[in-house]
């Protein structure tokens, strides 16, 4: 991990942490740097492969897994994360139809919680 400065490895602890990718608000509440300090530090992490992130309606969340699997909620805008078991029948698909390698994923489904949907 070279060139990890000790706020960089906190905030890659605090998004390690994480069982749900996390914003840069959500994030800086949990630092006492500032806010461009973060920015900086997110964007270096993800650009050496140390994070992944994805946007969600216009708001960047960042994990730690090269792959994600997430449902968000549409009303509350509560993410979580599901399991995946294997995507060897759709990789294969890819490949075969498309000549695709996968290397990463992002599986993302938009809809209405439990607590929203009643």
């Amino acid at each position: 991990m070279k060139y990890l400065t000790k706020n960089r490895k906190e905030i890659l602890e605090i998004i390690s942490a994480s069982e749900k990718p996390l914003n840069v608000k959500q994030i800086k509440t949990k630092v006492n740097f500032d806010i461009s300090t973060v920015y900086r530090a997110l964007d270096f992490l993800e650009n050496l492969g140390y994070i992944h992130s994805v946007i969600f309606d216009n708001e960047k969340y960042y994990f730690k897994d090269k792959d994600g699997n997430f449902i968000i909620c549409n009303s509350c805008r509560k993410i979580e994360v599901f399991p995946v078991s294997s995507l060897a029948k759709e990789e294969s698909i890819l490949k075969q139809k498309f000549g695709f390698l996968p290397l990463s994923h992002i599986f993302l489904f938009k809809g209405l919680c439990k607590k929203c949907n009643t």
